[in-house]
């Protein structure tokens, strides 16, 4: 993490995480991507997005001015933090490991810091450590 990430993570309410920061300077533009165990609405991204301009972080890297975005990830977006995870426990996600070619959809039953135990559609359980996982999505059902 860049230290201006780290600062403006410092920013961020302790229920809630950074998981992303994204830069693009030919515009000059930052997103900041944020998610916890509860759904994250619009007083919140407010919130976060009045404290990251009040405290001047960005002023020093942007001083003619940033385009600010604070948001949380999509519904396809792919789960990145084990606090995703938890807040999915019970839904199925398609998980394809590192090396693998195709996900297997499996749900959620538990959930630690380093990994999770999930049961396939078949009735095997089995334990994914996140630093194996290439990507996770949850299934999404209408």
């Amino acid at each position: 993490m860049s230290i201006l990430q780290n600062k403006i993570a410092e920013l961020i309410p302790d229920h809630l995480v950074l998981l992303d920061f994204v830069v693009n300077d030919s515009q000059p533009s930052v997103k900041i991507i944020i998610d916890g165990s509860e759904p994250v609405d619009l007083n919140t991204t407010t919130q976060i997005a009045r404290a990251v301009r009040n405290s001047g972080l960005l002023d020093d890297a942007y001083p003619g001015g940033v385009k600010m975005e604070v948001t949380s990830p999509g519904l396809g977006a792919p789960l990145k933090h084990p606090i995703q995870f938890k807040k999915n426990l019970g839904r199925t996600v398609q998980v394809r490991l590192i090396g693998e070619s195709e996900p297997t959809a499996i749900e959620i039953c538990q959930v630690d810091d380093n990994s999770f135990e999930g049961l396939s559609h078949s009735g095997v359980k089995s334990r994914f450590q996140f630093d194996e996982i290439e990507s996770a999505v949850v299934e999404i059902k209408f």
